[in-house]
């Protein structure tokens, strides 16, 4: 036993040669970086020990163990049975930039609602008590094209302006995805570009994050080059930068987000390095549908608490439940509407999910089936059809305190995954590319930059990274090359 428990920890190291198809996997050219290995894994060594420990609170957790209190959602409702949830945009901007205000305002403004409010108001997350005392929760997505005051000119999506969706996943690296999420892996390798099938997958072998915590990499991805330091913050013009949903507002698209973390702005006002409040990366337009309700109700993000081990919260190893269900369910149901309700509309829509942020890796084996379902759902009813998907996450693993000083770890951290899923009508336009740069170095500037490309901005001066869809990476291009926060965090060496 303990040999071959050494031989699986000792080749675990390997799964950076895992891929979606055996003829496309990490290349190790000279010309190209190469990314660091480790002799030994110790993802593998410690989860094998500690794993059943958390059993009890993911896999093996009906959503019984959280079971809401709604004492104060009825109280609210009162004799109409009926409760809303306020709109995330009618809160202030100031108010929604940091976590505790924006869920006490959330939870402030719950209001009584009649019967045909809850049809025909402007409110999209409801509790209905009328048939049962536990309440059901009900989300309304409301048509902004229907909406008097919606003023902005919404363009048809074609092949020239596809739709784009951000599916993003907290805390996974390339290697994760392999160890936990194989019935995600399964609906991928189906749609692999191989397979001639009506969707075309990508793997991107080398992809850095530009820190080793959430939001250099997610501020990067939404705002472009954040931190460049050749950028002058004393010309007011680059003080108040764009957020890509407002370039893609300007394009024709409706925009939309939904998370099961009670978050919305990243935070941008972050105290670390360069992301301080003398750069005030802030944009103060809001997306015109936002969903996070789920994940700022009381129930399932405590008070002063971020929840860890078996604690309730969003970093916690326990499930993620609201009125029994997952909060990711809530999320994938607000996506769906809004890619049914825009079906012939240029639509920009990110989710986010927090469940993987969490150090025992529990969370992603347990929301596996989940993401694959989701996949499944939206490519069969056609959404995918004329849509980009970039499938990504930020960071590997950095909460596990038994391991993340290991090697094997810091080189797992910052090698997030990275997906791009595209219509077949691309592989006359975009294959070639898109293939030569899976095997490149790429950031999530690079995100931010294909985006920016794809709705029709050849340049732009928050543009400091290439569109892996429709430019070349440079072979040479190195860690200095993208600004890492830190060049000695590099992996991927020359």
């Amino acid at each position: 036993c303990a040999i071959l428990y050494r031989v699986k920890v000792t080749s675990s190291c390997d799964r950076l040669n895992d891929s979606l198809h055996p003829d496309y996997k990490y290349e190790d050219n000279d010309k190209l970086c190469k990314w660091r290995r480790s002799n030994i894994c110790w993802h593998y060594a410690v989860a094998g020990v500690f794993r059943p420990l958390f059993w009890w609170s993911s896999a093996w957790s009906p959503c019984e163990f959280s079971v809401t209190n709604v004492d104060l959602h009825r109280k609210v409702a009162g004799d109409s049975g009926i409760v809303s949830f306020a709109l995330s945009q009618s809160i202030s901007f100031e108010n929604r930039l940091y976590y505790e205000i924006f869920q006490r305002e959330l939870n402030l403004q719950m209001q009584k609602e009649s019967p045909d409010s809850l049809e025909n108001g402007d409110r999209e997350s409801y509790m209905d008590f009328r048939e049962s005392p536990e309440g059901k929760y009900v989300i309304k997505l409301r048509d902004q094209k229907k909406n008097s005051d919606f003023k902005r000119n919404l363009l048809p999506h074609d092949k020239d302006h596809m739709n784009i969706l951000h599916i993003f996943m907290d805390t996974v690296s390339r290697q994760r995805v392999y160890r936990a999420m194989p019935k995600t892996v399964d609906v991928l390798k189906k749609y692999h570009f191989t397979r001639n099938e009506k969707m075309r997958v990508y793997e991107f072998f080398r992809h850095h994050a530009l820190g080793g915590y959430t939001w250099p990499n997610l501020m990067s991805s939404m705002y472009g080059s954040t931190n460049d330091s050749s950028i002058d913050l004393k010309d007011k013009s680059n003080q108040h930068r764009k957020r890509i949903e407002t370039f893609a507002k300007v394009k024709g698209y409706i925009t939309g987000f939904a998370n099961n973390f009670c978050n919305v702005n990243e935070k941008e006002l972050d105290e670390r390095d360069e992301f301080t409040l003398k750069r005030p990366y802030i944009d103060p337009s809001y997306p015109d549908h936002e969903f996070v309700h789920p994940g700022c109700d009381y129930n399932s993000f405590q008070k002063k608490s971020f929840g860890f081990l078996y604690d309730r919260g969003p970093f916690s190893s326990a499930r993620k439940c609201f009125m029994k269900r997952d909060t990711l369910e809530y999320s994938f149901q607000y996506m769906f509407d809004f890619f049914n309700t825009y079906k012939e509309e240029r639509k920009y829509f990110k989710l986010r999910m927090i469940d993987p942020h969490e150090g025992t890796e529990e969370l992603t084996r347990l929301i596996d089936q989940q993401v694959a379902d989701m996949f499944t759902r939206m490519i069969e009813a056609g959404h995918m059809d004329n849509t980009l998907v970039h499938f990504y996450s930020d960071h590997g693993d950095h909460m596990n305190f038994l391991i993340k000083d290991t090697d094997s770890a810091a080189n797992e951290k910052y090698n997030p995954f990275l997906y791009v899923m595209m219509p077949d009508h691309t592989r006359d336009t975009m294959h070639e590319t898109v293939l030569n740069n899976t095997q490149r170095l790429v950031s999530h500037k690079d995100i931010f930059a294909s985006d920016m490309i794809h709705l029709g901005y050849a340049s732009h001066p928050q543009m400091s990274g290439v569109s892996y869809l429709e430019q070349q990476v440079p072979e040479s291009r190195s860690c200095s090359d993208i600004k890492l926060m830190n060049n000695d965090d590099c992996k991927c060496m020359a």
